[in-house]
């Protein structure tokens, strides 16, 4: 399993040498990757989500859409 210093090691070597270093690296990937993926939820306000979280898909209402003017209103 050894190997002398400047030399390659064999590629099965490597391959344990990642595996290694994916178990010590998963919390980090896993919690990257939720936050990359609410990230683009949220950039992209995917309405198929976003209307299932509480206060936030308020913003989704269903019902006759209210029209506002800049007009001043006469009394």
């Amino acid at each position: 399993m050894y190997f002398a210093i400047g030399e390659r090691p064999p590629y099965w070597l490597k391959r344990e040498l990642f595996m290694e270093r994916a178990v010590v690296w998963k919390g980090s990937i896993l919690a990257y990757g939720l936050a990359t993926i609410l990230l683009g939820i949220w950039c992209t306000d995917w309405k198929v989500v976003c209307e299932r979280i509480p206060f936030y898909g308020s913003k989704f209402e269903r019902g006759v859409p209210r029209f506002y003017s800049i007009e001043p209103t006469r009394t």
